[in-house]
């Protein structure tokens, strides 16, 4: 396949005036002004200003029809909004957002403005990126067929396979700038014959993605990412499961059931389902029946951090809108409130944690006639920009996704910190369970004791713990089953 995507514009914002200036309005300086001295080179750095657009840790980031209906998709739109509907904004214009891993850019898609809008089949999208930090806006693409799904690599410094989306019947890969675009289709991927809306999991960069054909073949199938072999069906899929997500905890997947007759690959979708990569567990989540065509559940579906509840953009029973579907088969949640304006279309994901550090590297930075250019730094910071006079512009700072760090004490396994003290003078233990309010106590550890809390015994719940400094010893009161461990480890006085 070709290799020819690259960089083909950038735009700095493309938001009505009237937003811009309501949010220009509102906006606050996300980077202080801080100066670095490299005293042995004489050399000033300066961390100019920004106006950021960072979404805030759990808030929804989706995209509305264009507010014409039956034209062209220029007025197509994407939001963010909390989980409890607060804060519902503008971020930009386009379709079909997924956020990376670190909450700092947003993969999207906008259409020809001459061509009537359609998404999944009125033609080539030109694919870009919007940089939260910046404003920034950069086309990087414009060559892709008809793409369902479209995913950043869990981890987005993944060398050349940093995005990831089907195409028409392969799947492609590419870098951030769309660059070193490498897509795989038939007879390569055989028995998949028509890929489709592909997710990825976190950790082994497992893909999960329909195969829309009408054989025994077809169903749901995973897949290594690197190489796209190892290509399993799930058992108990079949022709018309579609839609595939993964919980975050990479543990189940998510799908939704089409009617092949009349709804087909684009949907609505009829039900949704949840099942284990290896075919066990398969759980009907919703109970739709004799929905009319135009009604059901659209493409993606989004896990909560919790993995409790699904969201979906559907229609049923005249409603579009942000929809919440439990995931453990209880069926249909209720909406999350939207401002007014055309409805939804899209949910393409959950702002993770994440935390930003002004940092800067200098190694792998070179000189040349008084100027220093940064060539390269630890994840998303300041690479290629250089300076004159002995200023340096640093545009931006060191980010880290925080969403995996599991709370500090967790004693009911919920994934939330529960409200707890440790009493020094007789070792009582008293915690506030953030998952039903109840209270937990116990006495664990002697005066003297250093408390040393953690999940030692990895079930997801924090189990009590000591270190004992005047004999060097720990002692563990494992969650699991109440069973002790004691491990010496340091010498007396060690802390």
């Amino acid at each position: 396949m070709k290799n020819d995507a690259a960089t083909i514009g950038i735009n700095v914002d493309r938001r009505p005036e009237n937003v811009m200036k309501s949010e220009n309005h509102r906006s606050t300086t996300t980077m202080a002004l801080a100066m670095l001295v490299l005293a042995a080179a004489n050399i000033c750095f300066v961390a100019v200003s920004a106006s950021a657009q960072i979404l805030k840790p759990g808030e929804i980031i989706y995209s509305r029809v264009p507010t014409v209906p039956g034209q062209n998709c220029s007025t197509a739109s994407i939001w963010v909004v909390g989980q409890d509907g607060s804060n519902d904004r503008f971020i930009t214009n386009g379709l079909h957002p997924r956020i990376s891993p670190d909450g700092r850019l947003i993969l999207f898609k906008r259409f020809d403005p001459n061509t009537l809008c359609n998404p999944f089949f009125n033609g080539q999208p030109e694919w870009w990126i919007r940089d939260l930090t910046t404003r920034q806006e950069t086309q990087i693409a414009l060559n892709f067929g008809i793409a369902f799904g479209h995913f950043f690599s869990p981890e987005t410094n993944r060398a050349d396979k940093q995005i990831t989306t089907d195409d028409v019947n392969g799947l492609c890969t590419m870098k951030l700038d769309g660059s070193s675009r490498v897509c795989t289709g038939i007879p390569t991927l055989d028995p998949i014959r028509n890929p489709g809306h592909m997710g990825v999991r976190g950790g082994d960069n497992l893909i999960v993605v329909e195969n829309y054909d009408n054989t025994p073949a077809g169903g749901l199938y995973t897949l290594n990412y690197n190489d796209l072999l190892n290509r399993q069906k799930i058992p108990n899929t079949n022709f018309g499961d579609v839609n595939p997500s993964w919980s975050n905890d990479g543990q189940t997947i998510a799908y939704a059931t089409t009617n092949v007759l009349n709804r087909g690959q684009a949907g609505p979708f009829v039900n949704l389902f949840k099942i284990n990569p290896d075919g066990s567990n398969k759980t009907q989540l919703t109970f739709l029946n004799n929905l009319p065509v135009g009604e059901g559940f659209y493409h993606s579906l989004v896990w909560t951090p919790d993995n409790s509840t699904i969201l979906n953009a559907a229609k049923i029973n005249g409603v579009t809108g942000i929809y919440k579907i439990s995931a453990n088969g209880g069926g249909i949640l209720g909406t999350i409130p939207i401002s007014a304006g055309a409805p939804p279309e899209w949910v393409g994901g959950i702002a993770p944690a994440y935390s930003e550090q002004q940092i800067a590297s200098f190694g792998g930075g070179v000189t040349s006639s008084g100027n220093y250019t940064l060539v390269d730094t630890i994840g998303q910071a300041f690479a290629g920009q250089t300076s004159s006079g002995g200023t340096y512009n640093l545009q931006s700072g060191f980010w880290t996704n925080l969403a995996n760090r599991p709370p500090r004490a967790d004693f009911d396994g919920d994934g939330r910190s529960d409200v707890s003290v440790q009493r020094p003078g007789d070792g009582s233990w008293f915690a506030i369970r953030s998952s039903d309010g109840g209270t937990f106590t116990n006495t664990w550890g002697n005066p003297g004791d250093v408390t040393t809390p953690g999940d030692f015994d990895g079930d997801g719940k924090t189990d009590l713990a000591v270190y004992r400094p005047s004999s060097g010893q720990w002692f563990v009161l494992r969650s699991s089953d109440s069973s002790v461990m004691i491990a010496s480890w340091g010498n007396p006085g060690d802390v």
